[in-house]
C-alpha cells in the first residue's frame, strides 16, 4: 500500500517535518509514482518506525483492503516459500538415504576385499574333514552295534 507523506507521517503519528527529516537522512526509502509524486510503502514504515496504525488515515484510504490484501499475499507468499522448503528437504533427506545406503554397500565390499579370505577357505577345508571323519565315525559304530553278542565277545569281525 502507497502512503503519500502527509498521511504516512499520521500513520506513524510524527509530524510531517520529521518524517521529511528521516527522508533526507536516508531512514525510509520514498519512491514517485507515474505522476512523479513521492510515496511511501507500509512495509517501509513498518521497518522504520514499528507499528503504524491507519485508523489515524483520513476516510478516502481504503483501509479494510489494506488490512486483508496485503496479509492475504503476505501468507500466501510464506505458505509458498514453507511448501517448497520443505519439498526442498525432502529431496535432500532422499539423497541422503541413498547416499548412505551407497556408502555401506562400499564399506562391505572393501571390508570383504581387505578381510583374509584364505583364513575363511582353510577353516571351511577343516570343518568339511571334521564332518567326514565324524560321518565314518559313526558308520563303524553302526556296524559295530550289528555284529552279535559272541562276535563283538570273541573279538572276531564279520
Amino acid at each position: 500500500m502507497k502512503f503519500s507523506i502527509s498521511d504516512a507521517a499520521k500513520a506513524v503519528n510524527v509530524s510531517r517535518s520529521t518524517m521529511n527529516r528521516d527522508i533526507s537522512k536516508g531512514k525510509i526509502s520514498v519512491s514517485k509514482d507515474g505522476k512523479g509524486k513521492p510515496y511511501i510503502e507500509l512495509v517501509e514504515l513498518e521497518r522504520t518506525y514499528g507499528t503504524v496504525n491507519i485508523d489515524t488515515l483520513s476516510e478516502d484510504v481504503p483501509k479494510k483492503h489494506l488490512d486483508t490484501t496485503y496479509i492475504d499475499a503476505l501468507i500466501q507468499s510464506k505458505d509458498a516459500e514453507v511448501a517448497l522448503l520443505k519439498q526442498q528437504l525432502n529431496t535432500v533427506t532422499q539423497r541422503l538415504d541413498v547416499s548412505e545406503n551407497e556408502r555401506r554397500r562400499a564399506t562391505e565390499q572393501v571390508t570383504a576385499l581387505l578381510t583374509d579370505q584364505r583364513e575363511r577357505s582353510a577353516a571351511a577345508e577343516q570343518q568339511k574333514t571334521l564332518e567326514a571323519d565324524i560321518k565314518n565315525i559313526k558308520a563303524e559304530l553302526d556296524a559295530e552295534r550289528q555284529r552279535g553278542f559272541w562276535s563283538r565277545l570273541v573279538g572276531r569281525k564279520a
